[in-house]
C-alpha cells in the first residue's frame, strides 16, 4: 500500500472508531436512564396503585423527550462518522493495487449476501430502536400524569 492509501485507511478507521464509540455511548446513556425510571416507577408508584402526586409522572416524562432527543442527536452523529467513513472506504477502493485484487468486489458481494439474509432488520435503522424506548417511557409519564 502506498502512503496515500496507508492515510485513507487510518482515517476510515478513526471514523469507525467514532462510530463505534457513540454506539457505547448511546447504549450507556439509555442503561442510566432506564435504570432511573425503573427506580422512579419502583419507588415513586409503589404499593401496586398510582400515587395521586403526578411528581412521578414528570420525571419519567422528562427522562423520556430527554433520551428521545439524545437518541436522535446521536444518532445524526453516528450517521455523520459513517458517511465519512464510507468516503474514506470509497477512496481506499480506488487504489489501483485495491482494484487489482478485487477486494471491493468481494465486499460488494458480501454486502449483497447480507442484505439478502437479513433484509427486513437491515432496511429498520437501529436509532428508530433506541428512540422507541424513550418514546415507551415518555408514554408512560404522560399515563401516569393524566392518571394523577
Amino acid at each position: 500500500m502506498n502512503d496515500r492509501t496507508e492515510m485513507l485507511f487510518r482515517l476510515y478507521e478513526e471514523a469507525m472508531e467514532h462510530v463505534r464509540h457513540l454506539e457505547e455511548q448511546r447504549s450507556q446513556f439509555a442503561s442510566v436512564l432506564v435504570a432511573i425510571s425503573g427506580g422512579v416507577v419502583a419507588f415513586g408508584l409503589a404499593e401496586g396503585k398510582l400515587h395521586p402526586e403526578f411528581y412521578p409522572g414528570i420525571l419519567l416524562a422528562g427522562i423520556g423527550a430527554f433520551g428521545f432527543f439524545l437518541s436522535w442527536k446521536q444518532n445524526e452523529k453516528i450517521n455523520y462518522h459513517r458517511i465519512v467513513a464510507i468516503r474514506h472506504r470509497e477512496l481506499i477502493a480506488a487504489d489501483p493495487a485495491i482494484v487489482a485484487d478485487k477486494l471491493e468486489i468481494m465486499r460488494a458481494d458480501e454486502d449483497r449476501i447480507n442484505e439478502r439474509r437479513y433484509c427486513y432488520v437491515s432496511s429498520v435503522p437501529v436509532g428508530l430502536f433506541w428512540s422507541l424506548i424513550y418514546a415507551m417511557i415518555l408514554g408512560f409519564g404522560i399515563f401516569v400524569i393524566s392518571s394523577a
